[in-house]
């Protein structure tokens, strides 16, 4: 988006993955995620919009252990729908 809608809120991150993608953006300042709106939002817990999560990295550790961490919340939070779709060193893409 571009202009004043680039700075509106159209909803959070779950808390489930809240907590695991500050850690990811303060462990490295070279670590960023994008993020894409891929559907319409809806209520569930809160309003939900869900969206297709880029994470990147230059270490390979890092994403080993983000890609553990949001395989770990997928298997708890059964409620929600996430899908690790990309997966090499570097790169992690994840829908929520």
């Amino acid at each position: 988006m571009r202009g004043a809608d680039s700075l509106k809120i159209v909803s959070h991150v779950p808390i489930e993955l809240s907590f695991i993608i500050n850690c990811f953006l303060q462990t490295h300042p070279n670590n960023f995620i994008i993020v894409e709106i891929s559907g319409t939002r809806r209520l569930e817990i809160g309003v939900v919009v869900p969206g297709k999560f880029a994470a990147f990295t230059k270490s390979a550790a890092i994403g080993r252990k983000l890609e553990e961490q949001i395989t770990h919340i997928k298997e708890l939070c059964k409620h929600m729908e996430i899908e690790i779709t990309g997966s090499d060193l570097t790169e992690k893409i994840f829908a929520a």
